[in-house]
């Protein structure tokens, strides 16, 4: 188990598996497993979310809107590459990963930060818009993606700060700033 925590009558817990090929050694895509219960061991909800990215669930912290916030570390790699980034992901009291009452970055990434020529943004959603802004508010960049990791290529952008966002049915699920070097 890789995270346990108790709020109220209820207990949280979550771990993750990782796909891996012994005679080749390469570790392909994660699962993560969480459960709400109640003290007595009754299953409240249980999920388990797919990802094609490397994730490792470290800790889970029960929220007092009755969900958890599960964080831990997630893979970059793209075509071979290799690193690892921190994580939180909120999932709200009926299970659902989704924006918290604040309205913040579920499980999205952008890297690297800083960048040169390609932007990579990577999250657990599938057909989603992302756009991307100079600080003056100009849309830099919009597109329709299909693919949980996608690859921009920003080799004509000025090096400077941007912003980035991705939106799902009009909803904005995750932003934040990304720096061109």
């Amino acid at each position: 188990i890789k995270g346990v925590d108790r709020l109220g009558d209820y207990l949280f817990f979550c771990y993750g598996i990782l796909d891996y090929d012994l005679e080749s050694g390469i570790v392909g895509n994660s699962t993560v497993y969480v459960a709400k219960m109640t003290t007595g061991l009754d299953v409240v909800w249980q999920r388990v979310y797919d990802f094609n990215n490397k994730i490792r669930p470290r800790y889970v912290m029960a929220t007092q809107d009755g969900g958890c916030l599960v964080t831990g570390e997630i893979g970059t790699g793209l075509d071979g590459e290799e690193g690892m980034m921190m994580f939180a992901a909120k999932i709200d009291s009926e299970g659902y990963l989704g924006v918290s009452e604040m309205g913040t970055t579920q499980l999205v990434s952008c890297y690297p930060n800083p960048g040169n020529n390609v932007l990579n943004i990577h999250t657990a959603l599938q057909n989603f818009l992302v756009e991307i802004y100079d600080l003056n508010g100009k849309l830099i960049y919009m597109s329709d993606i299909m693919d949980k990791t996608t690859a921009i290529n920003t080799m004509n952008w000025a090096d400077g700060t941007y912003v980035w966002k991705v939106i799902v049915d009009e909803k904005e699920m995750g932003s934040g700033k990304w720096i061109k070097k």
